[in-house]
């Protein structure tokens, strides 16, 4: 005779909520070709951690003829388990079981603290055929009070904004904002998980981290480095925007491809004056006057060096800190939404406690290590330079073929008569 399997909803990645009690944030998957007559309670369990991927502490069931959340059964040992089995095949219908990834949550006390309130209750209800309603998860927002008070006493004001797909069981999208500290290194700033990366979900995570900030001037003094241009400037009016040179070309190099032309957009990308970089534009122009016109439609200003405001303090073209925040994400990526917050998490409390740690061991009044690495190579270089005092605060500086003029008090320089 052929054996009949049960049909099973197991409920994972979620969580039990009070005031109702609801179970939200989770995913379901039906199993209707398992033999879990065939196992005892830890083999179930065994089973249902190997397919999410994720620690079970608690594991849960709703009797057929009770409501969720009175009918909720905890299953703590195999006798509790077989009732289950036998309630399954007594009832003839599709058992929900809910994972409970928790090890502190107490369902009966919350049951026992609401007798006489039993309403679900989740930010987005659809019915499904049957009519009954069934709750999906729409997105999450997260940034810490500590990481707002960092940013705000000691980094720079640019923020790096990228996303990431999730991968096997979360059909999702990573949001996140990445700043710089004092020191040039990463310092992740918010992260959000969406459904699915639209203009819709972006404005609402830059609107929630304008509003989580406090950026009521329209982001005056502030640089945001990021593919989402037009959603950036309907949020942070007066701020500037950048893209990421390595974006922008990815597209130049599909129309215009070679050597030559990837050494020449990178000079222009890192020129940093505007005569320098107008003199690469040309070159660019002597080999294809095509791919002059393409990189001028894509704005210059908010890719170039040349153009980047200097009280900004950050020389970056390129959105390297997302993709190496991204890099750090590859494994949590994989796992379901709780897990990957927490591994998030857990990587910025480490970052965050490491970072302070490696501070606490400069002096109090010293130069941060990877800026005065820096300022040694800038130190090095200026050996080969000339300067020539013009009086009145003026310099000009020459190096070979270079020349500039130096304005001490405009904190500006002057190359061919054109002001930088």
């Amino acid at each position: 005779m052929e054996h009949v399997f049960l049909q099973v909803d197991v409920h994972f990645q979620g969580m039990f909520a009070r005031n109702p009690i609801h179970y939200t944030g989770g995913i379901t998957q039906r199993f209707s070709d398992i033999d879990f007559a065939g196992m005892d309670k830890d083999g179930c369990v065994a089973f249902i951690e190997r397919f999410i991927g994720e620690k079970c502490e608690k594991l849960y069931y709703c009797q057929p003829d009770i409501n969720f959340p009175k009918g909720l059964t905890l299953i703590c040992n195999d006798p509790d388990y077989y009732d289950f089995i036998a309630i399954a095949y007594e009832c003839g219908v599709i058992l929900p079981m809910y994972v409970d990834h928790f090890r502190n949550s107490n369902i009966h006390e919350w049951l026992d603290e609401h007798k006489y309130e039993f309403v679900g209750n989740i930010e987005e209800e659809v019915l499904d055929g049957a009519g009954l309603v069934k709750n999906y998860f729409n997105k999450i927002y997260i940034c810490f009070a500590s990481v707002k008070e960092g940013w705000r006493g000691g980094c720079r004001s640019i923020i790096n904004l990228d996303g990431c797909f999730l991968k096997r069981f979360c059909q999702g999208e990573l949001l996140y904002a990445v700043g710089r500290d004092a020191n040039n290194r990463i310092f992740p700033i918010a992260w959000a998980v969406v459904c699915v990366e639209n203009k819709e979900n972006w404005k609402w995570f830059i609107e929630t981290l304008s509003e989580d900030f406090q950026c009521w001037n329209d982001g005056q003094g502030l640089v945001l480095i990021s593919d989402q241009h037009k959603v950036v400037k309907e949020v942070y009016l007066a701020a500037k925007h950048r893209q990421c040179a390595r974006h922008i070309y990815a597209n130049f190099r599909k129309r215009f491809s070679g050597a030559k032309f990837q050494n020449l957009f990178w000079k222009a990308s890192k020129a940093t004056t505007e005569a320098h970089f107008n003199v690469v534009m040309k070159e660019i122009g002597k080999l294809n006057l095509e791919a002059v016109v393409h990189l001028m439609d894509r704005d210059p200003k908010t890719w170039s060096l040349a153009f980047f405001r200097v009280h900004n303090s950050c020389q970056s073209v390129e959105n390297g800190f997302s993709e190496s925040f991204n890099n750090v994400l590859l494994d949590a990526r994989k796992k379901p939404i709780i897990s990957i917050l927490e591994d998030i998490l857990i990587y910025v409390m480490q970052r965050m406690v490491t970072m302070k740690l490696t501070g606490q061991g400069w002096n109090r009044y010293s130069v941060c290590r990877n800026i005065r690495i820096l300022l040694n190579m800038l130190q090095n270089e200026q050996r080969h330079w000339q300067v020539i005092s013009c009086g009145w605060m003026k310099f000009e500086a020459r190096k070979m073929d270079e020349a500039f003029i130096v304005h001490v008090e405009k904190k500006g320089m002057q190359l061919q008569g054109m002001e930088t």
